[in-house]
């Protein structure tokens, strides 16, 4: 485990422990690999709520597609759209993958992750703006209107830069 887990070269492991067998290597990567999928896919990470001083925290909240190109040129493929939260003092995050970037989706992956008390910061993209009414008005909600400005310059703290760079 340790070898897979700082990403140690296959034929390096053989030579240190002395093994002779792909096999042995190669179901061992599986049964890491197969482990770390089950362990994300029933962890259940809430982000946000209040610190230490009882201050809310931030959690920013976007939304990405991602597609491929073969060799940066071309038509675009088919692309899948990623809806992402990042709490800004912790830095830990949570990325989900859609079918689509509607309200209702929006407002499910954001009450399920985003615990009570928390502001969170989106841009003025139409799906959000049910966010302050989500769970009977638990949560802030900010918005960023990217038209205008990518960081508000009366109130800095307003901006999804953070998510965006994830």
């Amino acid at each position: 485990m340790y070898y897979w887990l700082y990403e140690v070269k296959c034929p390096h492991v053989m030579l240190f422990e002395s093994l002779t067998s792909w096999d042995t290597i190669i179901n061992c990567n599986n049964y890491f690999r197969k482990e770390c999928c089950e362990w994300l896919l029933t962890t259940n990470p809430l982000l946000g709520g209040f610190d230490a001083n009882g201050q809310c925290l931030v959690v920013e909240v976007d939304e990405s597609y991602f597609f491929h190109r073969k060799y940066h040129q071309g038509r675009r493929r088919v692309g899948k759209w990623v809806v992402g939260l990042l709490e800004r003092a912790s830095g830990q995050c949570w990325m989900e993958v859609v079918v689509r970037r509607d309200a209702p989706t929006l407002e499910r992956i954001i009450s399920n992750h985003v615990l009570p008390g928390t502001t969170i910061v989106t841009d003025a993209w139409r799906g959000y703006q049910n966010v302050a009414q989500l769970n009977n008005g638990v949560y802030d909600h900010a918005v960023i209107v990217h038209a205008h400005v990518f960081v508000d310059s009366l109130h800095p703290d307003i901006h999804t830069e953070s998510i965006e760079g994830l």
